[in-house]
């Protein structure tokens, strides 16, 4: 069960998934899962507070906050190489996975710190973003032999949303994929 973390314009990400990889031979196999995924991005917001006592910087905040919680079904094709590729432990493969999430964002919040007083604004604005989207995953790794039946993985993930992540009826003009980019650690077994 990997755990995944994620940069997207915020400190870090977190998700975690599940999934199940089916070997058709030593190298390929098929994989379909379960994952859970915070996404989001941070926000360019004026800086009243400054402007008004003429310190910091009056560009932005950078207190706004657009937090997605989505749920998808990662489907994938794997490649696990057979032989050692880092003289570490017996049993060090490359593996890499190619594929797609049909991807539900359950919610989405409009976040605004606010760190004078700690009472921070939370809109719920599930109308205004997508719902559903179908991401291209990609990710590459290594698999280490940690035990007799136990798998070690280390590697790099990347996604690339295919559908306009803002509702049209809320901003016409707006337009932006989502794109997500970390490292994932996990236990195979």
């Amino acid at each position: 069960m990997p755990l995944l973390w994620c940069k997207q314009h915020l400190p870090n990400q977190l998700g975690t998934d599940v999934h199940l990889d089916y070997y058709l031979s030593k190298r390929i196999a098929i994989s379909v899962g379960v994952r859970y995924q915070m996404r989001g991005t941070g926000l360019l917001t004026p800086d009243y507070v400054s402007q008004a006592q003429e310190t910091g910087n009056p560009d932005s905040t950078h207190r706004g906050r657009i937090k997605m919680n989505t749920l998808e079904i990662p489907l994938a094709l794997v490649y696990r190489g057979t032989k050692n590729v880092v003289n570490i432990a017996n049993g060090t493969r490359f593996t890499a996975r190619i594929g797609v999430s049909p991807l539900y964002n359950a919610m989405t919040n409009n976040v605004f710190y606010s760190i004078e007083d700690g009472f921070h604004l939370i809109e719920r604005v599930d109308e205004r973003y997508y719902r559903f989207d179908m991401p291209i995953n990609i990710s590459a790794g290594i698999d280490m032999n940690a035990a007799e039946k136990t798998i070690f993985h280390f590697g790099f993930l990347a996604h690339f949303g295919l559908t306009n992540v803002y509702n049209t009826n809320y901003y016409p003009n707006a337009n932006a994929r989502g794109r997500l980019v970390g490292f994932k650690v996990g236990w195979l077994f």
